[in-house]
């Protein structure tokens, strides 16, 4: 049943697994969800609430029924984005990830940690203070944003261009390759001078000693990049614009750092803003329609509605719809 829908949003009440069946083939661009836990929380009175089950099996088959429509709906360069815990200690969130293996494909695992997660919990168990997130799509040609980050490295580790700089780089047969970096105005160029022999120390000064052609040489230098042969897919010329660089863009890692926020919506396991908000940045572009079959309190649809996305809720419980029809309509 559609509860509310304007412009760009749409919540519809009930059953999340027959609601999707109405929404047309391939036309989402990213899910975003978390969905109910096993035997944990009781979301609300109706039968039909997933988390209910008797046991695991049954729980994690109706999931997948879920995500089988979520992949038919989704576009073909869309991202899902499944929350989900374990607090049973029965592997829940690893069977789930195999068994929704067989018709996606999953890109990543990220593990969300909670620096402020409430203490208690369990005897015998160390406190649990993370989540995993599973990123997946339908194909390998998926809609991925980079965020950009920086970091800023110690005096140490920053290299400059009057450095003396030497790069060691295995090969397949395990020899050390020394190249030497000379600069040149704006831009550098990567000299091989031999195969590493041994190292020493003079005078206060840094020496590489290599073979070349069947002469030895030797080389001052201030500091070096090494690589050894099975980091095949890292260039030593990228380590050396690493170090150069004051500020490098790369991806941001897959732990996520985000506390814990004040439940202001009365729902029982709202997700922080801050969270939904990387994963919007990384899987969508404006005016993308981001889709949420277990809704909560709804913090996916403001979050998207911010970030000037479109989205459509699904929740069981109508109060909830009205919890996020009341944050749509007052952004918050």
């Amino acid at each position: 049943m559609l509860f509310f829908e304007d412009m760009d949003h749409k919540i519809y009440a009930g059953d999340s697994l027959q609601i999707l069946k109405n929404i047309k083939d391939n036309s989402i661009d990213c899910i975003i969800t978390s969905p109910p836990y096993f035997n944990l929380r009781d979301y609300s009175n109706s039968k039909k609430e997933i988390g209910k089950e008797k046991e695991i099996n049954i729980y994690i088959a109706k999931l997948v029924e879920v995500f089988l429509e979520c992949k038919r709906i989704l576009k073909n360069n869309g991202n899902i984005f499944i929350n989900i815990d374990d607090t049973s200690f029965n592997l829940i969130p690893e069977k789930l990830a195999i068994a929704l293996s067989n018709f996606l494909l999953l890109q990543n695992k990220i593990v969300w940690v909670k620096p402020n997660a409430m203490p208690g919990g369990f005897d015998k168990k160390l406190q649990h203070s993370w989540e995993y997130i599973y990123h997946f799509t339908k194909t390998q040609d998926y809609k991925f944003n980079k965020i950009k980050t920086t970091k800023k490295l110690s005096n140490n580790n920053k290299f400059s261009k009057n450095d003396k700089i030497i790069l060691i780089n295995a090969n397949e047969k395990d020899e050390k390759i020394v190249s030497i970096v000379k600069f040149k105005k704006d831009n550098y160029e990567i000299k091989k001078v031999g195969i590493l022999i041994n190292f020493k120390e003079e005078n206060n000064k840094k020496f590489v000693i290599v073979k070349n052609r069947g002469k030895i040489k030797e080389y001052e230098y201030t500091k070096k990049i090494t690589r050894n042969k099975y980091n095949k897919k890292f260039k030593v010329e990228n380590l050396l614009k690493y170090y150069l660089s004051d500020n490098i863009e790369k991806n941001i890692n897959d732990v996520f750092e985000i506390n814990l926020v004040a439940n202001k919506s009365m729902h029982i396991a709202p997700f922080p803003e801050k969270l939904i908000e990387k994963l919007i940045l990384i899987g969508t572009n404006e005016n993308d329609i981001i889709l949420d079959p277990f809704a909560g309190s709804g913090t996916t649809a403001v979050v998207s509605k911010e970030l000037n996305r479109k989205s459509i809720s699904i929740e069981l419980n109508k109060n909830y719809c009205q919890i996020i029809k009341d944050r749509l309509l007052n952004n918050h």
